[in-house]
């Protein structure tokens, strides 16, 4: 059992690792445009809307392994049983654990990737607006994945 869910550890840790590379790479062009404002919206090139398209897809496929696959492994590789586990106690789990940075975090990262990615019918300015906050929260994203992979690195 401990070495298949190493093995899916190791699956899901490789993935991650892609979509965070991916989405630092995104980052690293988009910021050099500047705060993202209806000016800069508005004059984006074909290649630039697809660069936005990707910072957001690898945005949210990020969050999901993570709170999808990523949490529930760590906890089943020291022992837990997260079978009846409502994803709520998980975090709080994770948070006890010192692996989860806060709860309440993790839930705002949720709904600032949920606003972006499931509404695409959104006046300009609160699309730029929801834009602009994913680019904030990249960081608490990449820095959680690296403090999971770091707890699991230390087992």
């Amino acid at each position: 059992m401990n070495e298949y869910i190493i093995e899916k550890i190791k699956d899901v840790v490789l993935t991650a690792k892609i979509h965070q590379q991916r989405l630092e790479d995104a980052y690293s062009i988009i910021s050099s445009w500047g705060k993202m404002d209806i000016a800069t919206f508005n004059s984006l090139s074909i290649e630039q809307t697809a660069l936005t398209d990707q910072y957001i897809y690898r945005f949210a496929k990020l969050k999901d392994l993570m709170g999808d696959k990523l949490f529930k492994l760590i906890l089943e590789y020291i022992g837990e049983n997260t079978e009846r586990m409502a994803f709520i106690d998980i975090l709080n789990r994770l948070e006890k654990l010192d692996i989860l940075e806060s709860v309440e975090s993790w839930l705002d990262l949720r709904i600032e990737r949920n606003k972006i990615a499931h509404d695409y019918a959104k006046h300009k300015e609160e699309l730029i607006q929801e834009f602009n906050t994913l680019l904030i929260k990249k960081n608490v994203l990449t820095q959680q994945l690296d403090k999971c992979i770091e707890y699991l690195k230390s087992k």
